[in-house]
């Protein structure tokens, strides 16, 4: 054997600084509001932080509307779960392919 092809470690879980898109899962907050809903599909926000508590991804968001804004704390930033994490990638051009292939139904 002249070479060892190391294998790459798979890991199911956004990393700090990944780009991500989410959806809104919490119940508290009014999950029928289809602007937060829109604003969250087709934005993309990055993770800034990763705790150990219920909302374990900090992810900050920009260009968020004024009528939304009451959902976002002042830096803009939000909690997320892993479950309401839709997609994510270390690459913000790969999630921008993909929201605009779903805009226009490709």
């Amino acid at each position: 054997m002249k070479y060892i092809k190391t294998y790459e470690t798979l890991n199911d879980f956004p990393k700090n600084g990944d780009y991500v898109i989410c959806k809104n899962d919490y119940l508290y907050v009014a999950t029928d509001r289809d602007d937060l809903n829109n604003f969250l599909k087709n934005n993309i926000g990055q993770i800034v932080d990763i705790q150990n508590l219920k909302y374990s991804y900090i992810i900050k968001f920009n260009n968020v509307p004024t009528d939304i804004r009451d959902y976002f704390n002042t830096d803009y930033l939000r909690g997320f779960t892993r479950r309401e994490i839709l997609h994510y990638s270390k690459n913000k051009k790969d999630l921008e392919l993909f929201i605009n292939v779903n805009k226009f139904n490709l």
